[in-house]
This record gives C-alpha cells, structure tokens and sequence, in this order.
C-alpha cells in the first residue's frame, strides 16, 4: 500500500465554488450513459443492499476501510433516514431504471466538520460518476450551510486522490494513521485550524482502533 503522499501546503485552500443544488439531476456520462442523481428515499433499502453485495470485494473494502460483505441493519436503517440536520444521502440511478442504485455519496457531521464517502459500482467505475456525485453531493452540503468537508482514503487509492486533486483539494497524511490519507476543503470563507476526526455515521471505523495492515474479513 506503499504511495507519494502528497505534503501539505501550509496555506489556506480557494473557497469552493458551489453552485444550488437541484435534484434531482440528470447528468451524462462518459460514454453517453445518462444517469439520475437524487436523494435517497426510505423505500432504497432493499437496493441499496444489493448495490453493496454487488460491488466487488475491493470496492466495498475502500469504501469502508474494513472487510464488509453488507450493510448490517442498523447501518441500513441510517443511510436511508439520514438526519436532514447533519446529514445527506445522495444515489444514483441510470436513467432508466430509478430503483436501482450504481452509486452513492454521503456526508455525515464529525466535529467541526463534515465527513464524506463516495462508491460507484465497479461496472460504472472511470465514467465520470463518481465526480457528478461528488459535485452534487458538495451542493447539497453548501446549501446547508456546511463550511469543511473531509474524506479519509486508503492511500493507494488513486482514482479518489486523483478526483480531489481535480477538485482542488488539499491532501495529507492522515495524522492517526500513516496508511491513510485525508483530503480537505473548505466551502466557506473560514479557515480550517482543527484535526479532523471520522464520522461513524459513514460506517467508517475509529483510526485509533484500525491496524496498519488490512484486517481480515468478519
């Protein structure tokens, strides 16, 4: 899992540009695929599970920095009634076919800033939906006043860097766990000056908790 981290700057990042969210959204892809982006709805459930028992062992792994076959129930139940105060749940759909999901993102408080994830189903992978997810998603958590946001992703994952070095994020080791890196923005004029911690509303782990090495599945 040996990468380039990339140092930290030192300076305070742009303000993101943001513009109002409006969903649902059809976007295209590359390749020409419409897809629909949207909130999610209580009735989800049931596909979202298999959007998660479909996505490939690897895929799940990066998005939950932990072994996961699917979603236990209670993480279930909080990713389709995400508290509207502090939370938003965003899927995707191809167009013509809105009750089956291809791709998810989220973000959750966690302190004095909000944590993000992103996963596309592998077959949709390199389309350019996770970037409209990640666009949608960063909309939504403006109008809703949220002024930082923060990811922390294995540091071999290279797509998602990629996206957030597009994106203009800034990108560091993350202190309290070397094997990871935590990519950071600010949405508003304010800067950022607090270690940022994880959102276990996102399903991901405590760090302190986690070992260096990848653990075995449960």
């Amino acid at each position: 899992m040996a990468s380039r981290i990339e140092p930290r700057t030192g300076t305070r990042p742009r303000r993101l540009r943001v513009t109002p969210a409006a969903l649902p959204a059809v976007v295209r892809l590359r390749g020409g695929s419409t897809v629909v982006i949207r909130r999610i709805g209580t009735g989800d459930a049931q596909a979202l599970q298999q959007f998660f028992r479909d996505l490939s062992p690897a895929s799940r792994y990066r998005r939950f920095l932990r072994a996961i076959r699917e979603l236990p129930d209670d993480m279930l139940a909080r990713f389709t009634h995400p508290d509207p105060a502090d939370e938003a749940v965003l899927v995707a759909s191809p167009a013509h076919a809105w009750t089956r999901i291809i791709g998810m993102a989220q973000y959750a408080a966690a302190g004095d800033s909000s944590e993000i994830a992103v996963a596309v189903a592998d077959a949709w992978q390199r389309q350019g939906l996770g970037y409209q997810l990640l666009e949608s998603l960063l909309n939504v958590a403006a109008d809703a006043g949220i002024e930082r946001i923060h990811a922390d992703v294995l540091a071999d994952n290279h797509a998602m860097r990629q996206l957030a070095h597009k994106l203009g994020w800034e990108i560091a080791v993350n202190p309290a766990a070397s094997f990871l890196v935590r990519m950071t923005r600010t949405l508003a004029h304010e800067e950022y000056d607090r270690e940022l911690g994880f959102a276990p509303r996102l399903g991901t782990p405590n760090p302190q908790r986690m070992s260096p090495v990848m653990p075995s599945a449960r």
